[in-house]
């Protein structure tokens, strides 16, 4: 099978990647996104989860991963389910442009890749277009087919470039992916009453006489629930019960929900804590250099206000969540998230991408 070490648009196959001259020799491409997601580094409210919001058939726009975040607004990564036992196994849509580290690109182009569970990894797969191209352009389109129904009908997922910008791509997306319905070879059967809420179970033929078990009923129930379950989604999904801590768009640390409300609710009492900061750093500059004055009026040296933003008023210290987080915190608070980084590892559902568990980690 083609796998990590076979697709040109990812700096791990570099025996065949598009890369380019560089001061220091050749160099790129980035990494794909399936992999920029593993790594956390991308923003969780420009990656879509397909048919999330109960929509499964509309356009668009996709921004390029090949230039920084802060330069396009549209969506970075598009994931498509399409096995209703393992949500993370699923299509990836992304941008590639030649940009920085994809200068060795020839044209923008939409890439579609397919993560897959292989034993107890998941791998991504770059998807050929025909014999030798991979690229969806505009006015291109990618069907596949996926297993049939109940009733025998292919459940479809089409993906249409509709329009190429120089970093934008208007796309359109539709999918009959439905997880719920049975599929062939399996029965519906009905049942009363149940906890579950379901009111039918999809049983496999051969299973038919054994009657509706309870594990059929979970299985429905999963099914019932593929999208509302998915509060965290990709390859940081967090375990059953949490969710992340959203700090910022790219803090995927999985915490319990009161605690995700009470990390961000303290940017809201930094203002207050930073106009004390302020004042107090002020006040202290302006009586320095009031008695300066006073002692020596001929004195050529300046008194500058010196604001450090970064610093905390006693009781208060830096919650350190990650780098840059200055946001004051009590002692309490800080201990807190930094027990929350330590036990991070653990709480992610999928820890095993594609070089297998990770021993790199906090």
């Amino acid at each position: 099978m083609h796998g990590e070490y076979d697709d040109r648009y990812d700096l791990q196959s570099t025996a065949n990647a598009y890369m380019h001259r560089s001061k220091f020799g050749m160099s790129g491409p980035g990494l794909n996104g399936a992999h920029l997601d593993f790594l956390g580094w991308l923003p969780m409210d420009r990656m879509l989860y397909f048919g999330r919001d109960g929509r499964q058939n509309y356009t668009l726009r996709l921004s390029s991963i090949s230039v920084q975040h802060n330069e396009t607004k549209g969506w970075l990564l598009i994931m498509i389910p399409y096995d209703r036992n393992d949500p993370r196994n699923l299509f990836t849509i992304e941008l590639r442009t030649p940009n920085r580290f994809d200068k060795g690109i020839a044209q923008p182009s939409v890439l579609i890749h397919r993560v897959q569970k292989a034993g107890r990894s998941y791998y991504s797969v770059l998807l050929s277009q025909s014999r030798d191209y991979y690229e969806l352009t505009e006015g291109t389109e990618w069907v596949t087919f996926l297993e049939p129904d109940i009733s025998g009908n292919f459940q479809t997922i089409r993906v249409s470039v509709r329009k190429m910008y120089t970093t934008d791509a208007d796309i359109t997306i539709t999918s009959t992916f439905d997880p719920e319905i049975c599929r062939l070879g399996e029965l519906r059967k009905m049942v009363l009453a149940t906890h579950y809420g379901v009111n039918y179970a999809c049983i496999p033929r051969m299973r038919s006489h054994m009657g509706v078990h309870e594990i059929d009923l979970q299985r429905q129930y999963f099914y019932h629930n593929f999208y509302s379950l998915r509060a965290t989604y990709g390859a940081n999904e967090c375990k059953a019960g949490y969710v992340w801590r959203s700090i910022d768009e790219y803090d995927y640390v999985c915490v319990h929900p009161h605690r995700q409300e009470n990390a961000q609710q303290q940017a809201l009492y930094q203002a207050e804590r930073r106009q004390i900061i302020e004042a107090t750093t002020n006040s202290t500059s302006e009586s320095t250099t009031s008695i300066s004055h006073s002692i020596s009026s001929n004195s050529t040296e300046i008194f500058k206000d010196d604001i450090i933003e970064s610093e905390c008023l006693s009781p208060y210290v830096p919650r350190n969540a990650f780098l840059g987080d200055d946001i004051c915190v009590t002692e309490r608070e800080q201990y807190l998230t930094n027990k929350e980084n330590e036990s991070a590892v653990n709480l992610l559902k999928y820890y095993e991408f594609f070089n297998g568990v990770d021993t790199v980690g906090p």
